[in-house]
């Protein structure tokens, strides 16, 4: 199944949606990555508004197990960031 949907992420033409997505997104890309080219998370990044781009130093594709603690202290902070928005976005406007 996921050589499948390896598959149709390749084969499909995502950048021209990747403008509508409308809440930014956290991109966490490993620099030594050779699965996916770390030019692509460029793109990515340029084209989705408000996104997050974090390049991961000597990190390949499995962040999750190459690089545990860095991935959930950049997904920890980016939560914390949007929590803060959230109740900021929230609060009352002073005048």
């Amino acid at each position: 199944m996921s050589i499948k949907c390896c598959d149709l992420l390749r084969d499909s033409d995502l950048p021209p949606y990747l403008p509508l997505i409308q809440i930014p997104p956290l991109i966490v890309h490993g620099d030594s990555d050779q699965v996916c080219a770390y030019e692509l998370a460029e793109q990515t990044h340029a084209a989705i508004a408000g996104s997050r781009l974090v390049t991961v130093d000597k990190a390949g594709h499995g962040l999750i197990y190459e690089k545990r603690d860095v991935l959930n202290e950049q997904l920890r902070l980016f939560a914390e960031i949007g929590k803060r928005l959230e109740a900021e976005a929230q609060a009352p406007q002073s005048r």
